[in-house]
């Protein structure tokens, strides 16, 4: 499980963690397939929260909140809060995260 150690630890990472874990096992398993597969997904999932135009902390965050986990408010000063354009890709990413959880883990 030393693989496990070593995942990602950036935030894009906490919205998905389960993804991470599951990838870590089918490549330690010998499924490089399926942890490929998983990997270009998070890729996509980070690509398309990269697509906003505001601060990505502050998609982030709207993501955590829209994963049912805590509404810890917006981005503090000098960061942007979330623009309005953002919360339609905010909401994508979010439904990306479950149903690449569901499909993979």
């Amino acid at each position: 499980m030393r693989f496990l150690k070593a995942l990602p630890r950036f935030e894009t990472a906490l919205l998905k963690q389960e993804l991470y874990i599951a990838m870590g096992k089918a490549f330690l398993a010998g499924q490089l397939e399926k942890a490929r597969q998983m990997q270009n997904e998070a890729c996509r999932i980070i690509y398309k929260m990269c697509s906003a135009r505001g601060n990505m902390y502050a998609v982030i965050k709207e993501i955590l909140r829209l994963q049912g986990g805590p509404d810890c408010g917006g981005v503090r000063a000098p960061l942007a809060p979330l623009e309005q354009a953002d919360l339609a890709i905010a909401r994508e990413a979010a439904q990306m995260i479950e149903a690449a959880i569901k499909t993979y883990c």
